[in-house]
């Protein structure tokens, strides 16, 4: 089963009633950036609301370029992020996020096949017309347990998402 299917349903089975009013489903599309280079990376994000200016995301991530792409679409890890996104008027949002996510070692990509533990911080801007909305989303590893190193997966990555919020 990929993560992204576990954190999803997770989500949904934790999450108030109140707050699936206040849910969005993304997909995006982005670079991830590593200590070995760059790949080309697909997002599944599930965004709730828990309160008014709060929310939590809970993402899954595939490479969709590099070393065994042409079998499927490695997973690249996962992460739930909390998110601050304070009132603005008009079509606008911007938002702040902390997080914690797994990232994946592959053989192919990284010589191991590990599951690794960071946390990140995030910013992100979107816009949106009714329920369709779209946001550029910039997450940074701020660290690692016990000083595990990710970089070798995963230091940063800008994801382009396109969705919709009920």
């Amino acid at each position: 089963m990929r993560l992204s299917t576990v954190l999803v349903a997770l989500g949904l089975t934790c999450a108030p009633a109140a707050a699936l009013a206040d849910t969005g489903l993304y997909l995006g599309v982005g670079p991830r950036f590593s200590s070995a280079g760059a790949d080309t990376t697909g997002v599944l994000r599930v965004v709730m609301g828990l309160e008014p200016m709060l929310h939590l995301a809970l993402d899954g991530y595939g490479y969709l370029t590099g070393p065994g792409t042409t079998d499927g679409t490695p997973l690249a890890g996962g992460g739930a992020t909390l998110l601050f996104r304070p009132p603005i008027p008009g079509p606008f949002t911007a938002e702040l996020g902390l997080g914690v996510g797994l990232a994946n070692f592959t053989p192919d990509r990284h010589g191991v096949d590990d599951l690794r533990a960071y946390w990140n911080g995030e910013a992100a801007v979107g816009f949106g017309l009714g329920p369709l909305e779209s946001r550029l989303v910039y997450q940074r590893v701020l660290g690692a347990p016990d000083g595990v190193r990710v970089g070798g997966s995963l230091t940063s990555q800008l994801m382009f998402m396109v969705g919709v919020e009920l």
